[in-house]
């Protein structure tokens, strides 16, 4: 995986299973108590925190209620 890309995929696995588990991960790794706990941490000391997860707040939840990644036009990720 090269950032938010996939380079290789091992043979007997497709692009589309390696993206399933992939969100998998990503879904259980930021329900980690210890991961919430950091973002509320983050947003705690810094007011400037506080403004951007307001006014990011609807995109946020939109994205982790979908079960794809965000990709370009030519099917590589945007990030």
């Amino acid at each position: 995986m090269d950032c938010m890309d996939f380079i290789f995929i091992p043979n007997g696995m497709t692009r589309e299973r390696l993206d399933e588990l992939f969100i998998e991960f990503y879904k259980q790794h930021v329900k980690r108590p210890k991961i919430l706990w950091g973002y509320v941490s983050m947003l705690w000391k810094s007011p400037d925190s506080w403004c951007r997860f307001t006014r990011n707040l609807f995109s946020f939840l939109k994205f982790a209620r979908q079960n794809s990644r965000i990709f370009d036009g030519d099917g590589s990720s945007d990030q």
